[in-house]
């Protein structure tokens, strides 16, 4: 193996910048540019800076879209939460979010605090409707990586405001807040087969399907299929 005499073969460039939050002064990486990291000060969640800028910034939220908006969970959201989750036709396929009123006043002390950079955590997303503010559904958001280049998301829409095009704006603002907000390489999602309105509602959306994993779930105690789609950052059209 060759040898290098070059003594800056192995610097790395670094980025310095403040913390949005709590002013503390922030190195990383330069490749790091860009992405959400975790401020070992505060623990909130910064975009790096870009080369030249001297403070990160927060996360680009609320997201606006066609007839609603993205916007982070906060206190007073128990009722409309519950209301949602405890609507059994909600959870036809998906597995992830609390039953009950006492498990969704807890997940939402939980969420309601943005943790997204954090290992093991995800973003959880109110979908509120532009017109008189109520919560329809929820997006939980969470990187699959460790370099948070690339991230998954999962969507929850109330059974009463399905077949009204929110999901597909829904998902539109998804997408537009991870390439544009947050800069992503990769954006995945999954769905279990049988459930042909979200496969369907990603196609729509401009998401390419590339996969179905064959009987590689089991959904009380059936074996069920999972849909795979994905986009691209260079494949977003905002």
């Amino acid at each position: 193996m060759k040898e290098t005499t070059d003594p800056g073969a192995f610097e790395l460039e670094f980025i310095d910048c403040e913390c949005p939050y709590c002013h503390a002064n922030l190195s990383f990486v330069g490749m790091q540019s860009g992405t959400v990291q975790q401020c070992p000060q505060c623990s909130e969640s910064v975009v790096v800076s870009s080369p030249g800028e001297t403070v990160g910034k927060r996360l680009p939220l609320p997201v606006p879209a066609s007839g609603l908006t993205l916007r982070a969970l906060r206190d007073g959201d128990d009722e409309e939460l519950v209301e949602l989750m405890v609507d059994p036709d909600s959870f036809s396929y998906l597995h992830w979010l609390p039953h009950g009123e006492e498990e969704v006043r807890d997940w939402l002390n939980r969420e309601k605090v943005i943790r997204l950079g954090h290992p093991g955590r995800s973003l959880a997303l109110g979908v509120e409707l532009a017109a008189g503010g109520k919560l329809i559904g929820v997006v939980s958001l969470y990187f699959t990586d460790g370099e948070n280049r690339q991230a998954g998301f999962s969507m929850m829409i109330g059974n009463a405001f399905r077949r009204k095009g929110y999901g597909l704006e829904a998902v539109r603002a998804t997408l537009g807040f991870c390439f544009q907000g947050i800069h992503l390489h990769r954006v995945v999602a999954n769905n279990d087969s049988r459930n042909q309105a979200a496969v369907g509602l990603l196609d729509k959306a401009g998401m390419r399907c590339e996969a179905e994993f064959v009987k590689d779930q089991s959904v009380k105690g059936e074996w069920v299929n999972t849909v795979w789609h994905a986009m691209l950052g260079e494949e977003f059209k905002g």
